[in-house]
């Protein structure tokens, strides 16, 4: 089993608050990038499980933490939350647009993988961050998920 060492990841513990500055994101986007990272380095090392330290971490859109092939990932009773403005863009929105509020993403993606597991914690999503300020097209976003399964992935679950 491989513990994920958050300094060496640059992931940091914590649930930010609205309203989020730019900085917040990075913390987020960078906490995404962290897991890859571990989840990448522990695949390369042949361990098939991962376990992170027991706390909170703040997710963003649109990366996504990636699951691979004959691994579970343990997040230890951790709770991993998006961070999400209806009403202000976020740094990482290119669109053109001003409806922020269409901004989607997925904060886990099981993708063409398989006996690939996701244990232990909870996914909280976008939108407990919706504004729904723009109520009637807002409440028809559908297209934001918490885990996705996708592209061929076989023999792969989520749990508690």
């Amino acid at each position: 089993m491989y513990t994920i060492d958050l300094v060496k990841w640059n992931i940091k513990q914590g649930l930010l608050s609205k309203p989020y500055t730019d900085a917040d994101y990075m913390t987020a986007d960078a906490n995404i990038q962290g897991i890859n990272n571990a989840i990448q380095f522990a695949t390369n090392n042949g361990y098939t499980t991962i376990l992170l330290p027991r706390g909170q971490y703040a997710l963003c859109y649109p990366r996504a933490i990636k699951m691979v092939r004959n691994m579970t990932f343990d997040l230890n009773g951790s709770t991993l939350k998006v961070i999400y403005d209806s009403d202000k863009k976020s740094p990482f929105d290119n669109r053109t647009t001003t409806d922020y509020y269409n901004f989607k993403g997925n904060s886990i993606e099981f993708s063409n993988t398989t006996n690939a597991h996701l244990v232990g914690g909870t996914i909280i999503g976008c939108r407990d961050d919706r504004s729904f300020s723009n109520s009637t097209a807002e409440r028809k976003m559908e297209h934001t998920y918490g885990v996705v399964f996708q592209k061929s992935t076989r023999y792969s679950s989520i749990k508690h």
